[in-house]
This record gives structure tokens, sequence and C-alpha cells, in this order.
């Protein structure tokens, strides 16, 4: 909350050392009240909710939300065709490609035996057939 109230002063105080609270009021207005402004939208999810606290209309309002929702998607111009730009792009550009595995530290070593005297157990080169006894004895 204190964050949010710290914003709006810092938003505020920068427009009046621009000079543009003028702009900042209307593109607010434009925002709010205009058409299709927020508060018509909010007043609507407002007015189906006090719907859902009237006895035997609950399951009504549910569906009356669902159907704003769907609404707001569906209005949303360009949603469908911005959702298929993306797939386009991403079929075009096929799988990411694959990247070679992380060197083994202990094989870089230049004493020449390979080995770092361990179980090898949970260490980088380990794989799943060495782990799998040791699983089996955790159960």
């Amino acid at each position: 909350m204190i964050f949010g109230i710290l914003l709006i002063g810092i938003i505020l105080i920068d427009t009046s050392l621009k000079g543009t609270n003028k702009e900042l009021g209307d593109q607010l207005a434009a925002d709010f009240l205009g058409t299709d402004g927020f508060m018509l939208w909010a007043g609507s999810f407002v007015g189906v909710g006090l719907i859902g606290y009237i006895p035997g209309l609950q399951r009504t309002s549910h569906y009356l939300l669902a159907l704003l929702i769907v609404v707001i998607v569906v209005r949303n111009q360009g949603l469908f065709a911005q959702a298929q730009d993306a797939l386009l792009v991403a079929s075009k550009k096929g799988p990411a490609p694959a990247q070679p595995p992380p060197a083994d530290p202990s094989s870089s070593s230049g004493s020449g035996s390979g080995s770092s005297g361990g179980s090898g157990a949970g260490g980088a080169g380990s794989t799943i057939a060495e782990l799998a006894p040791l699983a089996l004895m955790l159960l």
C-alpha cells in the first residue's frame, strides 16, 4: 500500500515538474470515464457480483461473470491475430538448438588418472544408472 501511494506521489511530482498536468488529467479521464473506460467495466463486475448475493441467483452470477471475462478477451482487438502471429513465428524458428553437456571438471585434470577417488554418486559425471542403486537403498 505504501509503495502505491509513493508511486502516485512520484508521478504527480514528475508531471508537475514537467508541466504536463493537463495531459495526465486528460489521459486519466479518458482511461477511467471514456468510452470502454475502466469505470464501465468495474461497474459491470460490481453489478454482476451484487446479483450473486440474491439467493438462488449465485449460479447465474457466476455465468455472467464468465461471460464478462469472455467479452473482455474477445473485445481486445488483435488478440487472436497476435496469438496466431506468435505461433507462426515460433513454428518457423523450429526447436531450440541442442546444447552440448557441460564438460566434466574431473576429466580436465592434468594428473592422468581421471578419477577423483570418490564414488561418483551425485558428482557431475554421475549417470542415472549409477544413481539408481543409491535411490533403491533410500527406499
